[in-house]
């Protein structure tokens, strides 16, 4: 799910589970209730993590951000100019307070959820 947002590979995430001292507690799991509860948070949180990149990159590249695409921990521009992502936030990265909602990437949008007729499960919060 990170990955969808973030427009990177699956493998390049690494996902941290059930390590209460660097995990958010979200209470308990319960068979769908994972995908459902835990599933969205990851979105929002990806799709905030998106937003900040894309908006370091277009200060940085003087574009508008929903000129810019992410592909392969890259933000890309038009003009085929691009900055990684490692590179965005080398000088730090702005602290800002969770928002329980964010502007997620449409479903037709998806490259990796397979089932995008259930894609919807993950804005019901």
């Amino acid at each position: 799910m990170a990955a969808e947002e973030l427009g990177v590979e699956p493998a390049t995430i690494t996902l941290v589970t059930a390590d209460t001292e660097r995990t958010p507690n979200e209470g308990y799991t319960a068979g769908s209730h994972s995908m459902q509860d835990s599933g969205t948070a990851i979105l929002n949180a990806a799709a905030q993590v998106r937003a900040i990149l894309a908006a370091t990159a277009a200060a940085r590249l003087g574009v508008p951000a929903e000129r810019l695409t992410m592909r392969d921990g890259a933000v890309l521009a038009e003009d085929g100019r691009r900055i990684g992502f490692g590179e965005l936030v080398a000088d730090g990265v702005p602290h800002r307070r969770a928002e329980p909602r964010s502007a997620l990437k449409p479903p037709s949008a998806y490259r990796f959820i397979a089932n995008r007729s259930n894609a919807s499960i993950f804005r019901q919060k």
